[in-house]
């Protein structure tokens, strides 16, 4: 394992993880001009491999999905977060499953940076028309959530009909996951309102090769309308407040200073 490395983004210093040895990172033994992005799709006959390969591959997946990938990039070693693995693997947009770009490389890797900083309530990101912004942060909402316990992540937007839509895109992407990121949920897969992760779900152990319940995650996903108190005295784990400088039916600096609180433990 070689050393850990430094980079600067937006003038903040991230520390990357140790670059693994050469035959771990994908597409080491192709030629540079073929040396890409690729999704890891579906072993082909899923559904008729065994209870144990499909455990294989399900636990590699999850571990991606927590600890990110190293690939191989035009003769360059290039790693992604778990969340942009995630995203670019299993998350579909509008557009079918979203293209590699190297800002949104460097997106993911700045929103880990604030999402592990102890003094740091997130990011602010000001973007162009046709970014895909929505798409990742209803990504970020939906990996962060159905990852956790008893974890509520809220959605607002510059007008309640705007953060319906929003919610709209976590459903859809939640709705063309595999199986084995989807939670069971309470209720339709279809919800206009909340998505509810409170009904246990299953999974397969390596020792038993059987189905066996797990413990309900009791965590949701939902969006309100506009106003200033929107997720007064809520505890929450992840906010988006999308199209925060457009607002018009309330004041977003007032919203913040009600729902900062909501997103701190302790004083």
């Amino acid at each position: 394992m070689s050393k850990s490395s430094n980079i600067s983004i937006c003038g903040i210093k991230i520390k990357l993880p140790s670059k693994p040895k050469k035959t771990s990172i994908a597409g080491w033994n192709r030629k540079k001009e073929n040396q890409y992005w690729r999704r890891t799709i579906l072993p082909e006959n899923w559904e008729a491999l065994s209870g144990i390969k499909k455990q294989e591959f399900i636990e590699q997946e999850f571990t991606r999905r927590k600890e990110g990938f190293w690939f191989m990039n035009n003769g360059t070693p290039t790693y992604i977060t778990g969340q942009h693995y995630y995203y670019l693997n299993w998350c579909k947009i509008d557009i079918g499953h979203p293209d590699y770009r190297d800002r949104d490389r460097r997106f993911f890797l700045f929103w880990e940076k604030c999402k592990t900083d102890p003094t740091s309530y997130g990011m602010i990101m000001v973007k162009h028309r046709r970014e895909g912004a929505s798409w990742k942060g209803a990504c970020i909402a939906l990996n962060e959530i159905t990852s956790q316990f008893n974890a509520h992540g809220g959605l607002l937007s510059k007008t309640g009909d705007d953060a319906k839509a929003l919610f709209a895109k976590v459903v859809y992407m939640f709705r063309n996951l595999p199986e084995f990121f989807q939670p069971i949920i309470d209720g339709t897969d279809n919800p206009k309102s909340s998505l509810s992760f409170n009904t246990p779900g299953h999974r397969i152990t390596k020792k038993t090769n059987k189905v066996q319940k797990s413990q309900a995650l009791n965590s949701k996903i939902d969006w309100k309308n506009t106003r200033e108190n929107s997720y007064d005295s809520t505890k929450l784990k992840y906010f988006m407040c999308d199209e925060g400088g457009k607002w018009e039916e309330a004041s977003v600096t007032k919203n913040w200073q009600i729902v900062k609180p909501c997103l701190s433990l302790g004083n």
